[in-house]
């Protein structure tokens, strides 16, 4: 595959100083190596992603593989506040969540939500919405009990975790029964 590098140019106060630094050190394995450009427009990223398509440029057909994606990118979530970066703040899109098919690993592109944090649910609902549109499964009720109880129930990014790998633990299951 070959050497890949996403741009995104920052709004003014988009990215605090300390997010900056925690990225650029490249001590954050599951967000991209990431070099930072100051020009008299702002500051621009330069992300490497060499070996990952983002997930906009897949179609992902099957609950199990949407349920896996989105188990790997809640442990990013969940991991990055040893870092002090705030979950809520990341934007989590099919442009911005990037996928290696050959090892399965799941990486971020680090962008604040411009204007400061977001409602967390809100934005993970939206990104399973974006990333669960070419589902042609009979199972899309794993993914429907997943974002109803995630709101409903208040859950915070553990017990998401937990209910993810509760429901692709169900899934595989029953998968076995069909065939």
């Amino acid at each position: 595959m070959k050497n890949t590098e996403y741009n995104y140019t920052f709004d003014s106060g988009q990215i605090f100083p300390h997010e900056i630094e925690m990225i650029s050190r490249g001590s954050c394995s599951m967000f991209f190596d990431t070099t930072f450009v100051y020009d008299s427009t702002g500051i621009t990223a330069v992300y490497d992603c060499s070996g990952f398509k983002p997930l906009s440029e897949y179609r992902i057909e099957h609950t199990s593989d949407v349920l896996y994606i989105l188990e790997k990118t809640l442990i990013i979530l969940q991991s990055c506040r040893e870092y002090m970066l705030i979950p809520e703040r990341i934007l989590l899109a099919p442009e911005t969540v990037f996928y290696r098919q050959d090892t399965g690993d799941v990486k971020i592109a680090f962008i604040p939500i411009k204007g400061g944090e977001s409602d967390l649910h809100r934005s993970i609902l939206s990104f399973l919405i974006g990333i669960k549109k070419d589902v042609c499964d009979s199972m899309l009720t794993y993914l429907n009990v997943f974002a109803h109880k995630s709101c409903n129930d208040n859950l915070d990014i553990d017990d998401m975790l937990t209910l993810v790998g509760f429901l692709r633990r169900q899934l595989d299951t029953k998968l076995k029964e069909i065939a």
